[in-house]
C-alpha cells in the first residue's frame, strides 16, 4: 500500500468516486490523526461544506460536552489511572457507536463527522495504558462491525515528520499546550514507563503513537484516505478530500459588508472575560493570541474556526451590534457577551 494521500483502491467510495458521478456521500465519517494535525478545523469545514450542500451533517468535537461516544474527562480520568476511573468506557463506547448507528439508519438524511474519536481518543488511550496491539485491534474491529450499516470512512492527516508537526502546533498554541501535554503523559502508565518529563520525551511519546495509527489505518476495512497535512496547502488537501468523498471544492462564502457592524470588543455576563471580533482581508476573525476565523453558517450566524462555538450577532437595524450570543457544546463558556 503507497503512501502519499491515498484512497483506499479496494474501498467501494473510492470505486463509486471515481465511477458514478451520483455517489452517495457517507453516513460517518471519521477525521484523525496527531494533536494540530488539522482534524478540528478540517472536521468543521467539511461539515459546513456538506451543509452548504444541502445535507443534514453535524461536526462532532472531540472535547465536546456531552459527546456521543467518548467523555473526555472520563477518558482523561481513565488515561492518568484515577481512582474513580471508569474501568468500563470502551464496552460503553461500543454501545454508544450501536445507539449512534442505529440513529443514523432511522434518519438517513443525516451525516456525522467525528473527529478524535477513533484513533486519538480510542487508540491513543489505549496506547498510553499500555495495551496490546490486538486488544487494540479487537477495539478497532468491533467499532467497524457496530458502525457497519452505515459504511463508515476515514480522513486520516499524517503529517510526515510528525516530531517536527508537534512542535509547530506547541508554537502556534503557545506555552499552555506543551506544559499540559507532559503532565497529562507523565501521569500515564506509558509515560511513567517512558520517564515523560519534558517536551521532547512527549514528542517521543506522541511520535510513537502516529505509528500505532499507521498500522491501524492499514487496518481499517472501509473507504479511507491518507493526506499529509504538514506538506501539503489547503487548496491540495481540499481537493484530496472533496474528490475522495465525491463533492464539489470547498468554496468559503463571499464576505458581506454588513459583518463591520459586528467589529468591536464584548464583555462576558458575570465574567470579566473580552472577546474582540476584526475585520481582515479574511474575513472575521475572533482577535487573539491566536486569532480564529468566523466562518458563515448556512443556516445564519457564524462558527468560530475549530470550536464548536456557534454565535450570532443581535443588532438593531444597520447599528452596530449590541450583544453576541453563543450556541455551544463546551462547558464553562458564557452563552452572552455585550458590546463595551
Amino acid at each position: 500500500m503507497k503512501r502519499c494521500g491515498l484512497v483506499s483502491p479496494d474501498s467501494k467510495l473510492s470505486r463509486a468516486t471515481h465511477e458514478d458521478p451520483q455517489v452517495t456521500v457517507p453516513r460517518i465519517i471519521f477525521v484523525d490523526g496527531l494533536p494540530g494535525s488539522g482534524k478540528s478545523t478540517t472536521a468543521q469545514r467539511l461539515s459546513l461544506h456538506l451543509r452548504r450542500q444541502g445535507h443534514a451533517a453535524r461536526w462532532v468535537f472531540e472535547h465536546e460536552t456531552p459527546h456521543p461516544v467518548f467523555e473526555e474527562s472520563a477518558m482523561r480520568a481513565l488515561r492518568e489511572q484515577h481512582p474513580d476511573a471508569d474501568p468500563g468506557l470502551f464496552s460503553q463506547a461500543l454501545d454508544n457507536y450501536r445507539k449512534l448507528a442505529q440513529h443514523l439508519v432511522a434518519h438517513p438524511e443525516e451525516i456525522m463527522v467525528l473527529e478524535g474519536a477513533l484513533f486519538q481518543a480510542a487508540a491513543g488511550t489505549q496506547l498510553l495504558l499500555e495495551r496490546p496491539d490486538d486488544a487494540i485491534d479487537a477495539f478497532l474491529a468491533a467499532t467497524l462491525a457496530a458502525l457497519s450499516p452505515l459504511v463508515p470512512t476515514l480522513i486520516y492527516l499524517r503529517p510526515k515528520d510528525p516530531a517536527t508537526a508537534l512542535e509547530q502546533t506547541a508554537q502556534n498554541r503557545g506555552e499552555w499546550f506543551p506544559q499540559f501535554v507532559v503532565a497529562h503523559l507523565a501521569a500515564t502508565p506509558r509515560g511513567q514507563r517512558m520517564q515523560v518529563s519534558t517536551w521532547t520525551d512527549a514528542r517521543a511519546v506522541l511520535s510513537g503513537h502516529q505509528q500505532g495509527y499507521d498500522r491501524l489505518f492499514g487496518r481499517f476495512a472501509g473507504p479511507r484516505l491518507e493526506a499529509d497535512p504538514q506538506n501539503t496547502d489547503w487548496n491540495t488537501l481540499n481537493l484530496q478530500i472533496t474528490q475522495f468523498l465525491g463533492l464539489p471544492p470547498m468554496q468559503e462564502p463571499a464576505g458581506d459588508p454588513r459583518w463591520a457592524q459586528h467589529v468591536g470588543r464584548y464583555r462576558a455576563e458575570g465574567s470579566d472575560d473580552v472577546w474582540e471580533f476584526v475585520l481582515t482581508e479574511n474575513g472575521l476573525e475572533l482577535k487573539g493570541p491566536p486569532s480564529a476565523r468566523l466562518w458563515a453558517r448556512p443556516e445564519g450566524g457564524f462558527e468560530i474556526e475549530g470550536l464548536a462555538v456557534e454565535i450570532t450577532f443581535v443588532s438593531t437595524g444597520p447599528a452596530p451590534s449590541t450583544r453576541v450570543d453563543c450556541s455551544t457544546r463546551l462547558a464553562s463558556l458564557p452563552l452572552h457577551w455585550h458590546r463595551i
